[in-house]
């Protein structure tokens, strides 16, 4: 769909200018009554919190809409199952792409999952707040390079799985 919205099909001539444009992308779907969520992802990682460090899955290395891009690709279903007060994160490339630092590197997937480990005992909000006051100051004076979105979230209400059903107690 991206493709031919773009109008970017190998049988579409319409697009003249010779433009190749396209996206990453990651989605998320949360089913609380099985306590699972679905990731899936065209070249963004989902990142998420375990026994108090930062996991990460990679999405598939395969973009959506450029000419290249393959229209039947089929994208990876990874399904996590998650427990209460379990954090998991989403990311655009903008945010480990980005240069600064004093040797003008990339931020990098190290240097985020560092931070976010780091300040894991902080409420989201204040995690969130934390991950852009250190990309602020890692990119210091240096240009920001493209889109930067970082979500993170914790699902709020999970239904007991079955085995974790209470019997109900009768009194005499």
């Amino acid at each position: 769909m991206v493709k031919s919205t773009l109008r970017q099909n190998d049988d579409d001539r319409v697009n003249e200018s010779g433009s190749d444009d396209g996206l990453d992308a990651s989605i998320c779907v949360i089913d609380h009554a099985q306590r699972r969520l679905t990731f899936a992802g065209a070249n963004l990682p989902l990142l998420f919190t375990q026994h108090g460090q930062i996991k990460e899955i990679c999405g598939d290395r395969h973009s959506l809409g450029y000419r290249s891009s393959k229209s039947d690709f089929i994208f990876t279903n990874h399904v996590v199952p998650f427990e209460a007060g379990q954090a998991f994160y989403m990311v655009t490339d903008g945010v480990t792409d980005q240069i600064g630092g004093p040797t003008g590197r990339l931020f990098g997937r190290r240097r985020l999952m560092a931070a976010l480990e780091d300040g894991l005992a902080l409420p989201m909000q204040g995690q969130m707040d934390r991950i852009l006051d250190i990309l602020t100051a890692y990119r210091g004076h240096e240009a920001r390079r493209d889109d930067q979105t970082f979500f993170g979230f914790v699902p709020l209400t999970a239904a007991p799985r079955d085995e974790e059903k209470q019997t109900p107690k009768s009194f005499k």
